[in-house]
């Protein structure tokens, strides 16, 4: 599957910052991470792992859900 990192604004109390979400055939998640090493390393994982385009949303689910864990 080929994915790409996506460069966006978000805005956060009134104030534009830098957020990045991930494109991936068609489909995209806009802000998963204002991390962009994050957000990189996830798409290439994804690319690695010849992740199927049906699983797209819940993998980066997942991956949220495990980095916000302690």
């Amino acid at each position: 599957m080929k994915c790409q990192v996506v460069a966006e604004e978000c805005v956060q109390d009134g104030i534009a910052v830098p957020c990045y979400g991930i494109a991936c055939e068609g489909d995209c998640i806009h802000a998963v991470s204002r991390d962009r090493g994050f957000v990189e390393e996830l798409t290439g994982r994804m690319e690695r792992e010849n992740l199927s385009p049906l699983h797209f949303r819940d993998y980066i689910e997942d991956a949220l859900l495990r980095r916000s864990l302690p």
